[in-house]
């Protein structure tokens, strides 16, 4: 696995940067706006990476910390997007923005980025929620119901601190949901 690249900026296209990795070889990595408009030729960068390998070829993509990486490496890992769609998502939406949505809820600014409509939204903030990091909560004690909910949401992948938040907010709607209702409810993001 490629982790990290440092080389020079031989060129630039709109989508990629070529390095120059000094050793001979030259790397097309793909990356984002920002990183693309922030690298000037002749400048010596370093690049974490991530390195895809598909049916028909390999690709390298490349960011300025391991934070975009992360990100990056996380929205590929739902259903339906692919690196093209996720470097889409980080050319307008930071890792930080990207918790703050999913946080909120906010399908109307993730639908700004090309080719996401309402459901895909939706959908990818539902993923997303168990799957970044949101807050760092205290364990709470939940009643029976939703301490066995938040078991069997937990071998489904969910992250502890979403999970919890999620929760918290259902057992004060209606302390005696029954714990079908509740993995329902968390599963359709707590509606």
């Amino acid at each position: 696995m490629i982790v990290q690249v440092i080389g020079t900026v031989i060129k630039k296209t709109l989508k990629s940067v070529y390095l120059d990795t000094g050793s001979g070889i030259v790397l097309e990595v793909f990356s984002t706006d920002l990183v693309l408009r922030n690298l000037r030729s002749d400048e010596k960068v370093t690049l974490y990476t991530y390195f895809k390998v598909k049916d028909d070829g390999m690709e390298l993509y490349g960011f300025l910390n391991e934070k975009e990486r992360e990100a990056f490496k996380i929205l590929i890992s739902i259903s339906s997007i692919g690196p093209r769609t996720a470097i889409a998502i980080l050319n307008i939406f930071t890792y930080d923005k990207l918790l703050t949505i999913v946080e909120n809820e906010d399908i109307n600014s993730l639908i700004k980025v090309p080719g996401i409509g309402k459901k895909s939204a939706s959908r990818i903030i539902l993923e997303l929620a168990g799957k970044l990091v949101i807050k760092k909560t205290e364990n709470i004690i939940f009643g029976k119901n939703f301490s066995d909910a938040k078991e069997g949401l937990l071998s489904m992948g969910f992250n502890n601190a979403y999970l919890e938040e999620q929760l918290f907010k259902l057992e004060k709607e209606d302390p005696s949901m029954s714990v079908e209702v509740i993995i329902k409810r968390v599963l359709k993001g707590g509606k």
